[in-house]
C-alpha cells in the first residue's frame, strides 16, 4: 500500500481500528479524545468530507499519512 492509498482510507475507521471511538459527531464531523495525549475534553476533530484531521490542543492537523507520524 502506498501513501496516496492509505490517505484515501477514511481516518474515522482508522482510529476506530486503534480503539478509538468519537464522544461526538455528525455528517460532516467527529470528535475524539486526542490519540496522542491524554486529555478530559474532545480536541481531536476530522473533517468527513475531506478526511483531515485537526488537533486543536497542538494547534496541528493533515491527512492519514500526517496522523501515523505522530503516534
Amino acid at each position: 500500500m502506498n501513501c496516496k492509498q492509505f490517505n484515501s482510507i477514511k481516518l474515522e475507521e482508522v482510529l476506530q481500528i486503534l480503539g478509538h471511538l468519537p464522544t461526538k459527531q455528525t455528517e460532516k464531523e467527529a470528535w475524539f479524545l486526542n490519540p496522542f495525549a491524554k486529555e478530559n475534553h474532545a480536541s481531536f476533530k476530522i473533517n468527513k468530507n475531506l478526511n483531515y484531521w485537526y488537533l486543536h490542543s497542538e494547534g496541528i492537523g493533515g491527512n492519514n499519512v500526517n496522523f501515523m507520524k505522530n503516534i
